[in-house]
């Protein structure tokens, strides 16, 4: 949540500190936000390694049909 919380406020690099705590491939949301903090921080590489991994998972679990399943749409 403090990650979020820190997108919301424009903090990028504290948004990054946190939610890169987060286990990534359980926390699809917290890995799709990572990945927009990395964006706005100027950071489009690693953005970009995210949601390309984003688009990769294959749970059965509602953050899948949320994150990953529009991100396979959108290309």
């Amino acid at each position: 949540a403090a990650g979020m919380l820190a997108i919301v406020q424009g903090k990028y690099s504290d948004a990054i500190a946190h939610l890169e705590e987060e286990d990534r491939f359980t926390h699809l949301i917290s890995m799709e936000q990572l990945a927009l903090a990395y964006e706005k921080n100027g950071d489009s590489g690693q953005a970009s390694e995210l949601r390309a991994a984003l688009k990769r998972a294959n749970f059965s679990n509602m953050e899948q049909a949320l994150v990953s399943m529009p991100l396979r749409r959108a290309n």
